[in-house]
């Protein structure tokens, strides 16, 4: 007899194999993403920490969002460890809101790993507000004022009167004091960026860009 899989173990298995990717493609790296979108200097910086992942996943649990998540990456997070109650919240709604997010989890992992995405500056959808937000037409990706990934939808929520196409995404560990890798280049040229950005990437992609 086929084993039929819960809801609760498919959450706890999808928070597990998308940690690593989350941890390899957000955590150890920093962003920079250049839009018309950002009419204030063309570029938005972002990054994240463990604790951000609990929040994109969406389940309740008692214990630290960075214990959530280091359970996650080591492959121990048990059914035990989250539930879907929260103050305020109906349990089914909670359910569906945590069904559409594991549903684009792994869209959102690799959302910067240099395809075509679109972005929108201050981003409201109904009791979620963010800086900005990014999309690849399957999931929607919420930032905060401080580039920290905040919210995840399902499907594309951007305004079309609002949202333009990312031209470039720079990336940087954290311990790099600039910007040296072009992980995105639409080949548009992206001279509206502000000047001060010159000194916090290479000369090599400053020019790539800004032919």
């Amino acid at each position: 007899m086929e084993n039929i899989v819960s809801f609760k173990e498919r959450v706890k298995n999808c928070a597990i194999e998308n940690a690593k990717i989350f941890n390899d493609n957000f955590v150890n790296f920093e962003y920079c993403i250049i839009s018309r979108a950002f009419n204030d200097g063309g570029y938005y910086i972002t990054k994240a920490f463990d604790g951000n992942y609990l929040h994109l996943v969406g389940v309740n649990t008692s214990m630290p969002a960075d214990s959530f998540f280091k359970k996650c990456l080591d492959g121990t997070l048990t059914e035990s460890d989250f539930d879907f109650v929260k103050r305020g919240v109906g349990k089914n709604t909670l359910k569906g809101a945590v069904r559409e997010k594991i549903h684009v989890l792994p869209n959102m992992v690799t959302i910067f790993e240099g395809k075509p995405i679109n972005v929108q500056c201050s981003f409201k959808k109904n009791q979620v507000i963010c800086a900005f937000a990014s999309t690849d037409n399957k999931c929607t990706l919420g930032f905060s004022n401080s580039g920290h990934p905040k919210s995840l939808l399902k499907g594309d929520y951007l305004d079309d009167n609002k949202k333009f196409p990312v031209e470039a995404i720079l990336r940087k560990t954290h311990e790099s004091e600039i910007f040296d890798e072009l992980v995105y280049n639409s080949g548009q040229n992206c001279s509206y960026i502000d000047k001060d950005l010159k000194n916090k990437i290479t000369i090599e992609i400053w020019d790539k860009i800004c032919k």
